[in-house]
């Protein structure tokens, strides 16, 4: 017979094997469960994760925002339907007085150009003519996951737009990846319920260049300058160093590695930061964009600013001069990628409101 005293004592073990137990039996639920809910969110998510990867690398590969770049205020009439014999793909708009001249210049080209004018002519659209098992919305959205098949069409829609803005004197007004229409008639629709906005953007982009700039740091060649000007991080240093016991050692270590972090973001910022406003000093408009990581650029070092500028011909060489100043001048753990000049992308939408956004 157990004492009483000695009761609770006695089933202590089987308690504790039944609570390792029931804890077992509930984690292995929940994780199931949350894994679960994960993989039905994970699919739910890839097809747009999917399109914002891929639209990060075509940016990077052709330097400008090609899938998502609508001009403010247009939305294109994509109307086509598969059963058409042939819909009219839009690649961007310009000046109706280069209309004659780049007429003649895209006779023959492989995409089948051509150039639709508004009414009064103000205003001319190139337009290519396409299949619809080629370019309707429904064949749009199945090959939204082909990235082959996008690289190729997106490609062809930055190149086409590029031969419009170098053979013309006149600025460009690049139009959303895929935007198609059935009927040259509805191209001059859109010119005509869009002609406000077109003629404000038009007159804001006159005379004016998109270019890029990228900057790149190479966190681990700032970490060792940090350390030697930083006075705080050389002590922190010469403290981990230093024969303290192995756990005095290891928070030293650790409080380093944090503060280290902390000061590598900071100057970074600050170069970003300090590196924008003076570019933006020579510059109509400028644009921060999202960054880009390392298996998108094919750099080893971080991408840190990614920014585009509307920048007048005549500030063009100012420009210029001011970025090579700030290479050499600041840190040779950073360097930069300057791109363009690019159809304005990023500027065409600020014409709605003259550049004031």
């Amino acid at each position: 017979m157990i004492l009483p005293e000695h009761f609770w004592e006695s089933i202590r073990p089987y308690f504790l094997s039944r609570a390792r137990e029931l804890v077992e039996e509930a984690w292995v639920e929940v994780t199931g469960e949350i894994d679960t809910r994960l993989k039905n969110e994970f699919r739910e998510a890839m097809s747009e994760a999917f399109r914002c990867s891929l639209t990060q690398a075509l940016e990077e590969k052709f330097s400008s925002n090609i899938v998502n770049s609508v001009p403010g205020g247009v939305s294109p009439v994509s109307d086509g339907e598969p059963g058409d014999a042939v819909l009219y793909y839009l690649y961007c708009v310009t000046d109706g007085r280069a209309g004659e001249t780049l007429a003649g210049m895209l006779s023959g080209h492989a995409a089948a150009l051509n150039v639709v004018f508004s009414e009064g002519k103000h205003f001319c659209a190139v337009v290519g003519e396409c299949s619809p098992d080629e370019f309707s919305e429904e064949v749009i959205e199945e090959k939204l996951g082909d990235v082959g098949w996008l690289e190729e069409k997106a490609r062809l829609h930055q190149e086409v737009i590029e031969f419009v803005l170098k053979s013309v004197d006149h600025p460009v007004i690049p139009m959303k990846f895929g935007s198609v229409f059935s009927t040259p008639a509805r191209v001059v629709e859109m010119l005509r319920e869009q002609r406000d906005f077109m003629k404000k953007a038009l007159d804001f982009l006159r005379g004016r260049q998109e270019w890029g700039l990228k900057i790149y740091c190479h966190r681990n060649k700032l970490e060792q300058e940090i350390k030697t000007y930083n006075p705080m991080i050389k002590d922190m240093v010469e403290k981990a160093s230093g024969g303290a016991s192995s756990g005095i050692a290891f928070m030293m270590k650790k409080k380093l590695e944090d503060s280290m972090l902390i000061e590598c973001d900071n100057e970074m910022e600050k170069i970003c930061s300090f590196c924008h406003q003076r570019l933006y000093g020579f510059s109509c408009d400028a644009r921060l964009n999202k960054l880009l990581d390392k298996g998108i650029t094919g750099e080893e070092a971080e991408m840190i600013l990614n920014a585009a500028y509307l920048v007048d011909n005549h500030s063009r060489e100012d420009f210029m001069s001011a970025v090579r100043e700030l290479q050499d001048n600041i840190s040779s753990s950073f360097f930069f990628s300057v791109t363009g000049p690019w159809p304005p992308y990023n500027f065409s939408g600020a014409a709605g409101s003259d550049g004031s956004e």
